[in-house]
């Protein structure tokens, strides 16, 4: 009995061990990034707001298995960008092309934005889609503007913000540019929710 409960945790080692969390291809810094999403705003004090932009694989070569359970998935990495809750106007940049596009082919894939407490920069839940980055989409915009209105709880102190006009999604979440594009958003406060 021992010996095939050694040789069970051998194999489950080993098949571990090939399928660690790191991620095989890395991406590689662009030296001369040019390429820039520009989001311009205003929104009120109390809000704290960050903004990230994700980057993926779009090789299917390059695709990982991170963990045993999980099915290939492509790599991606992300950045974020906090707003310091006392300010009222921002801006905040995020270059388009910071990876070299290499074998793997890293792109920009999805901007978006978070009205959670959390200043860690992890990426977590609760964040919501802005726009999605695809050239080859005819419908691929160079800018937007969006206003959205928010909301707090006030038992537990958080912010929910929503798009005001919701026909700007009428098909569905505005694509921009990969060379570039200007966003500008307002985040208006509406009402406090009991």
């Amino acid at each position: 009995m021992k010996f095939i409960f050694n040789g069970l945790l051998m194999f489950i080692t080993i098949f571990t061990v090939g399928c660690t969390t790191s991620q095989p291809n890395p991406p590689i810094l662009n030296p001369i990034p040019s390429k820039k999403i520009i989001i311009i705003g205003v929104k009120y004090p109390d809000l704290n707001l960050r903004f990230s932009l994700s980057y993926v694989t779009l090789n299917k070569d390059c695709r990982y298995q991170p963990t045993i359970v999980t099915p290939l998935i492509s790599q991606s990495d992300y950045e974020v960008e906090l707003v310091p809750k006392d300010k009222h106007q921002f801006k905040v940049e995020f270059y388009l092309d910071k990876y070299i596009s290499g074998k793997c082919k890293w792109s920009p894939n999805t901007l978006y934005f978070s009205t959670d407490e959390y200043t860690k920069k992890v990426f977590h839940g609760g964040w919501k889609p802005i726009a999605y980055i695809n050239d080859s989409n005819s419908q691929t915009k160079s800018n937007i503007k969006m206003e959205y209105l928010c909301r707090m709880r006030k038992s537990t102190k958080r912010h929910s913000c929503y798009i005001k006009d919701r026909s700007i999604l009428k098909d569905g979440w505005p694509i921009v540019s990969e060379n570039g594009v200007d966003i500008q958003l307002s985040y208006k406060f509406e009402k406090v929710m009991h």
